[in-house]
Parts: C-alpha cells; sequence; structure tokens
C-alpha cells in the first residue's frame, strides 16, 4: 500500500519522501532510543519475528549522558553530541549485513542521522533502513 508523498525537511530543505510500509531485503533489527525501552524493543522484536530475521539489540548502544536535544538549537551539534554517545559492538557474523533501525519518533531526524553515520563506519554494515513509529506535528 502506497501512501501520499511527504515533505521533509533535511537540513533547513524540504524533500519529497515518498512513505511506505516496511518491506524490505534488511536481515537484521534492533531498537534505539531507551526513553521508551520496553515498547521499542517489543516491537522492533515483532517485526523480526514477523519478517523471521534475527533480532540484535547491542549492535548501536548509546553509552554516554547527552543533554536534551530540544536544548541543543544548532542541528549540527546534535548530531555530533548523539554520535559521540553511540558506540557500535562488533556482534554480527562475518560478512554484510543488511540493518533496520527501528526508531519510536521521528522528530528532527538528528538521532536517526546519528545512528546511521556511526552505523556507515561498521565494516559488517551493507544497507541501513529506516522506520519509525511516530513522527512529531511540524
Amino acid at each position: 500500500m502506497g501512501l501520499k508523498p511527504e515533505h521533509v525537511e533535511k537540513r533547513g530543505h524540504f524533500v519529497n519522501v515518498n512513505v511506505r510500509q516496511i518491506h524490505g531485503p534488511w536481515n537484521l533489527g534492533y531498537s534505539l532510543d531507551k526513553h521508551t525501552l520496553s515498547s521499542i524493543i517489543a516491537i522492533a522484536k515483532q517485526v523480526a519475528v514477523q519478517m523471521g530475521v534475527p533480532y540484535i539489540d547491542n549492535v548501536l548502544v548509546k553509552t554516554a549522558h547527552t543533554p536534551q536535544m530540544k536544548d541543543i538549537p544548532a542541528r549540527e551539534d546534535r548530531v555530533n553530541a548523539l554520535c559521540s554517545a553511540f558506540v557500535v559492538n562488533d556482534v554480527l557474523a562475518d560478512g554484510k549485513h543488511d540493518v533496520l533501525v527501528v526508531d519510536d519518533l521521528y522528530d528532527t531526524g538528528s538521532s536517526l542521522e546519528a545512528a546511521t553515520i556511526m552505523l556507515r563506519k561498521y565494516e559488517k554494515t551493507q544497507n541501513i533502513f529506516v522506520a519509525t513509529l511516530t513522527r512529531k506535528n511540524p
């Protein structure tokens, strides 16, 4: 089922994004954003079960405290703060893996951008797919 394209702000510019159901070739799912840990984990696990792929939650881990993102005015500073707080653990089998990042809320996109930046540095990551459950009203 295709949804209507919507306009999404990216780095101060609006781009058209085609919203689609989450079907894809990924073979790995894990959760991000620990403030709703139990609900997002339950959903990510169920997505993995439905897709018949492993659920792994410790590939990308936030190991340091960051200020609330709403208190950091510049997007680049938010992304840098989050990148500094994330650690990629080498827990995947050898080879290249497609990764699905499941996040509970899309607001500014800073946490997802930081997650994808860090995952791109991981030599076992092939493609990164992102799914969010909700979106904050602009």
